[in-house]
């Protein structure tokens, strides 16, 4: 496990990361609003490079397999980034805990080779990250009233539609593809996949939770 991190697939994400917050941070931004905007930044890098390659394989029917585990790779450089800002600025175990599940299991899919499975990984790489963007406008519009509960109403259905609808679907039709198309998944793999991705999405449902009482 974590075999990822003896590459360095994951570090031009990672050091562009930190770069963009210490410019951030130059121009005059506080530590943390330049993590905020450089988490929303990223994110809406990653959303839309992963809707490209969902269009290329669905519509173009292209082969994108060494894309999509790049993609992947982007995706765990942000994470060892924002893990690391939580600990150093923020000690919001919740979110640390949710950011070490996330690279476990990103992980695990690169260990597993997504060959055959790129398009159902791209969809849920998708279905994971499309909510965040507008969770971490949330505090940046926090004096806005009018904009804030315009956003929260956005992250309520978002988040409803794709985190507590779709993505357990998406993760159970990824688990079931990679046990189909090889049969040397070994049994505990599954074990940890389901049982990590269940605690991701145990948090999904009280933070959705959490988002409606401040809506009602």
């Amino acid at each position: 496990m974590f075999d990822i991190l003896f590459t360095t697939n994951w570090i031009n994400s990672f050091m562009c990361c930190v770069f963009l917050q210490l410019i951030l941070e130059k121009v005059g931004y506080n530590t943390n609003k330049a993590n905020i905007l450089t988490c929303i930044l990223f994110q809406i890098f990653f959303v839309s490079n992963t809707m490209l390659l969902i269009y290329n394989q669905i519509v173009e029917g292209l082969i994108v397999t060494d894309e999509s585990i790049g993609n992947t790779y982007l995706l765990y450089g942000y994470f060892v980034y924002d893990t690391i800002f939580l600990i150093i600025y923020e000690n919001k175990i919740v979110f640390i805990i949710h950011h070490i599940i996330s690279l476990i299991v990103i992980d695990t899919v690169i260990l597993l080779d997504i060959s055959d499975t790129a398009l159902i990984h791209n969809i849920s790489s998708l279905i994971a990250e499309i909510t965040n963007p507008f969770l971490n406008c949330r505090i940046i519009l926090k004096n806005n009233v009018t904009l804030k509960r315009i956003n929260y109403k956005i992250i309520l259905w978002t988040y409803f539609v794709f985190r507590i609808i779709l993505f357990p679907i998406c993760c159970a039709v990824f688990i079931m593809k990679i046990n189909y198309t090889s049969s040397n998944v070994p049994i505990e793999v599954n074990i940890v996949l389901i049982i990590l991705l269940t605690g991701l999405y145990s948090m999904s449902i009280n933070w959705y939770r959490t988002i409606s009482n401040k809506i009602s």
